[in-house]
């Protein structure tokens, strides 16, 4: 079973709260802390039965907050993955109109290369790989059990964090984090999610890789940079088909360009943009459907910050379009499995 995180309650995660709450310091220019006056907030959670792995990241002290090294060959590398439209191609399942064969048919071949990457991610950040989504508890295992069974086993190395939950139930434990994510600086659950958890680690990763397909999913990278990070992004084009999801995998796994994201430490270019070409269409197959043609390339730079900002709300996917879409796909109803905050990934 994975390590779901979509929060730290006290009453299931033995989280040991200090007597008093520090005000947080949030600004233009400063990042939250949400740690406790006092050292002995630490969050201890154990994984499940089916996992042997342990986390017990440690809040830093208020006063101390330790910068992110700039070198050192055994420093840590953290790798994010989003799930949707990134791992997994959601919009092309959930819009498609074809019958449940055809669609696992057209998804099934993407098994092999999600495989390959979480593989790679975990031989290069054992400890710290995480799926961030947006998306409800149950989703990512349910959906990988349909669509990627094979797969399935590698869930239980990784760290799953649901964002919306997590900050909804992190915030019922920890009041600076609740005056943050009810302050006018909060931008996005995701990007709270990872405030809250990375400065936890320990130790905390000087290097993070972020994956994703819209600009909230790698734009996180603007306010990790403030705190001294190596941070490289590379941003998936938005609703591929499965197709176009497998030649962006492609990319990735070719020339193992996610190791050189994760350990070449002469990259010079720290951000990547696959679009589509313009020559971009659509084509009849012979079973009568249709296949979007299209090219992608790497010469595309987002730049230090991504155009739009990080501060841009990420578009929703309704939870209830993709619940029922989950049910008449055959994975059933949604079921919440609580979960472990475990780090490695």
């Amino acid at each position: 079973m994975s390590k779901i995180i979509t929060s730290l309650p006290a009453s299931s995660r033995s989280l040991q709260r200090g007597a008093t709450d520090s005000p947080m310091t949030t600004g233009p220019h400063s990042r939250p802390s949400f740690n406790s006056s006092k050292q002995s907030e630490a969050h201890t959670v154990e994984a499940n039965q089916n996992s042997s792995r342990t986390c017990r990241p440690t809040a830093p002290k208020m006063n101390a907050e330790p910068e992110i090294s700039s070198g050192g060959s055994s420093a840590e590398t953290a790798v994010i993955f989003d799930w949707d439209d990134t791992l997994l191609p959601s919009s092309f399942v959930v819009n498609s109109t074809e019958t449940l064969s055809e669609v696992l048919s057209a998804v099934r071949p993407l098994q092999a290369r999600v495989i390959g990457l979480l593989e790679r991610a975990l031989a290069l950040s054992h400890r710290y790989v995480f799926i961030l989504s947006s998306s409800g508890p149950g989703w990512v295992e349910q959906s990988c059990r349909l669509y990627y069974p094979q797969a399935l086993p590698l869930l239980s190395k990784v760290t799953i964090v649901h964002a919306n939950e997590f900050c909804r139930e992190f915030a019922m434990v920890n009041l600076q984090f609740r005056n943050y994510c009810n302050s006018a600086y909060f931008r996005s659950p995701k990007l709270a999610s990872v405030l809250a958890i990375l400065p936890a680690l320990q130790p905390e990763p000087r290097r993070v890789v972020l994956i994703g397909d819209q600009y909230a999913d790698v734009s996180i990278a603007e306010a990790l940079r403030q705190r001294g990070g190596d941070i490289r992004t590379c941003l998936f084009a938005v609703e591929p088909t499965a197709r176009e999801l497998g030649r962006e995998l492609d990319w990735l796994l070719d020339g193992d360009m996610l190791g050189r994201l994760c350990v070449d430490e002469e990259l010079s270019q720290r951000n990547f943009a696959l679009k589509r070409s313009s020559g971009t269409s659509e084509r009849s197959t012979e079973d009568g459907g249709s296949e979007r043609s299209s090219s992608f390339s790497d010469g595309d730079h987002l730049g230090g910050i991504p155009p739009t900002g990080y501060d841009v709300p990420e578009p929703r996917r309704p939870a209830m379009q993709k619940s029922a879409a989950v049910i008449t796909r055959g994975v059933g109803q949604e079921v919440h499995h609580g979960g472990a905050l475990n780090s490695e990934g």
